[in-house]
């Protein structure tokens, strides 16, 4: 179906200009009904989808944090263990032990 559309101009008058428009079948509204009801199933798998990635997330960081702290403890029994005193030699100097521990 189309429409003639009145355009206004400054200097001729009035033009006319044919123009379109297009209607949609909204006799029908079963149709409309199940639209909304795909959106809706649509919006929420996505904000499953959300909460899902959010808990992953949550998961990966906790268990990151878990392995440094682990690390870390296993690293300082380590340095404890090599820092007693009868794993030196007694011949050896200990400031070069020393210096090579802090570099």
């Amino acid at each position: 179906m189309s429409r003639l559309k009145i355009k206004e101009s400054t200097r001729r008058g009035r033009l006319v200009e044919p123009v379109k428009f297009y209607y949609a079948n909204v006799d029908n509204n079963d149709n409309v009904k199940n639209i909304n009801v795909q959106f809706t199933i649509l919006r929420l798998a996505i904000e499953k989808q959300l909460e899902k990635k959010q808990k992953l997330i949550t998961m990966f960081e906790t268990q990151i944090q878990k392995d440094m702290t682990m690390l870390s403890d296993k690293l300082s029994a380590i340095d404890d263990e090599v820092r007693q005193s009868w794993l030196l030699d007694v011949a050896s100097n200990p400031d070069i032990y020393l210096d090579t521990q802090r570099s």
